[in-house]
């Protein structure tokens, strides 16, 4: 099988329809490095499992004989399921060994609900160097980093300097994700930041020919214990196709949530997030996306590079695996 996409952290899950959210929780994920062998030649940290970590964050339910448990509430199917417990790569009180230099951590936001506001317990700036579609041009400084469920971040970190922090969520209500301590015996093969990382990223700005309105709906029969979860009124049918798309096109898609922050994922699609909420994108989404948090209202523009037929068409839907299920998706085509 031939690969046809730029370098980048990808993953895969189960989509059985009304069973995502419960084969993804037990275990059917994982992740792929998309590469080209030339992060040497940036500058990059690619020494798996060193300097280059792969970070699975999920959050999971245990009960007190230590199962883990998925038994979703009328609240977990309506806001979507949150565990009581971070799980780091499957496990339970990590802490990851790292040498003393730069180190290339490869987030992947892996919970079926949870959004992740991340930042280092000692406020040493994360440096992102790529998003869902691969790299930026240059590093991006952050404090903190907006993480929904289904998108992907690589950011640098320098562990050179003081004791090694923690990895925090949400600095209003802040918890640990992953502990780390600085390793001596582990080679340091990056001791500075790169300059430059990737090319300069296309401008699809002028290149649309169609505008979509897409609204990420949620009605109120959810709390009779029936539907209510949609896409432009209508929940998925694996029968109907929702509309189709013109190969090779640009399309301005602007979607709408409604009552909670859906994030919204399109399969086989690169997009440029053009504003959020009419304010220019956050750092996270300045690169190509794949999946974006949509809070109110969300603009982007879509690239349609790859054929999708009647048999095998293309979904986009709301990556809360719980809205998924319960119909929040749609499916189109591409030719």
């Amino acid at each position: 099988m031939q690969v046809n996409q730029d370098p980048a952290t990808i993953w895969y899950h189960s989509h059985i329809h009304e069973r995502t959210a419960q084969q993804v929780y037990n275990g059917l994920a994982g992740v792929i490095h998309v590469t080209d062998g030339k992060d040497d030649d940036r500058g990059l940290p690619s020494a798996y499992g060193i300097d280059d970590l792969t970070l699975v964050l999920q959050d999971r339910s245990f009960d007190r004989s230590g199962r883990m448990v998925y038994e979703p509430s009328m609240m977990d199917r309506m806001h979507g399921f949150h565990g009581n417990r971070m799980l780091i790569n499957g496990q339970s009180g990590a802490v990851a060994a790292v040498p003393k230099g730069i180190v290339r951590l490869r987030l992947l936001n892996g919970s079926n609900a949870r959004i992740y506001n991340l930042f280092l317990s000692d406020n040493r700036p994360m440096h992102l160097v790529a998003t869902d579609g691969g790299f930026l041009p240059q590093p991006v400084a952050l404090k903190v980093l907006h993480l929904e469920p289904g998108a992907r971040a690589e950011i640098l970190v320098d562990f050179s300097v003081a004791e090694a922090p923690v990895l925090m969520s949400d600095p209003e209500q802040a918890y640990g994700v992953l502990a780390f301590a600085v390793d001596e015996t582990l080679s340091a093969r990056i001791t500075s930041l790169p300059d430059k990382i990737g090319s300069r990223l296309e401008d699809l700005t002028g290149l649309d020919t169609k505008t979509r309105q897409i609204s990420l709906d949620m009605g109120m029969g959810m709390m009779m214990g029936g539907g209510g979860f949609a896409i432009n009124g209508k929940p998925f049918d694996m029968d109907r196709i929702d509309f189709n798309v013109a190969l090779g096109s640009v399309e301005r898609w602007i979607i709408r949530s409604s009552m909670v922050a859906h994030p919204f994922h399109v399969h086989g699609v690169q997009f440029r997030v053009l504003s959020e909420d009419g304010s220019p994108p956050r750092p996270e989404n300045s690169g190509w996306k794949d999946t974006v948090l949509v809070p109110g209202e969300t603009e982007i523009l879509a690239r349609f590079e790859h054929p999708a037929t009647k048999e095998k068409p293309f979904m986009f839907h709301c990556h809360i695996l719980e809205h998924e299920d319960a119909g929040m998706m749609a499916q189109f085509t591409v030719s």
